[in-house]
């Protein structure tokens, strides 16, 4: 199963959830990340110190833009809050939940 975590730009809550959850080896699960304005950022130094306090390492992550490949390779789609499954749903994507209700920045 291949998980998409999508935000904004990609540089502090959907890194986070994609280490998180790769962080659990789920056999057979593949996790990755993306923003609806992605644009090459590192990770936000605040979000790599605090997924170190939990002993998860997501300091190389480079913020990526979303891609038509990475919509169609996802089996599921988590997003950040709900304007960014509105955005989604607005092009045709279907299969997108909102993890908790929303996390806001």
């Amino acid at each position: 199963m291949n998980v998409l975590f999508v935000c904004t730009g990609n540089t502090c809550r959907s890194p986070m959830a994609e280490g998180y959850l790769r962080s659990k080896n789920i056999e057979n699960l593949n996790t990755s990340s993306c923003g609806l304005f992605a644009d090459g950022s590192s990770v936000s130094q605040n979000s790599v110190d605090a997924m170190s306090e939990i002993g998860i390492d997501i300091s190389s992550h480079v913020s990526k833009q979303i891609t038509t490949e990475d919509i169609e390779n996802a089996d599921r789609i988590i997003c950040m809050s709900p304007s960014h499954k509105q955005t989604l749903e607005s092009i045709g994507v279907t299969n997108i939940e909102v993890l908790g209700g929303g996390i806001s920045d």
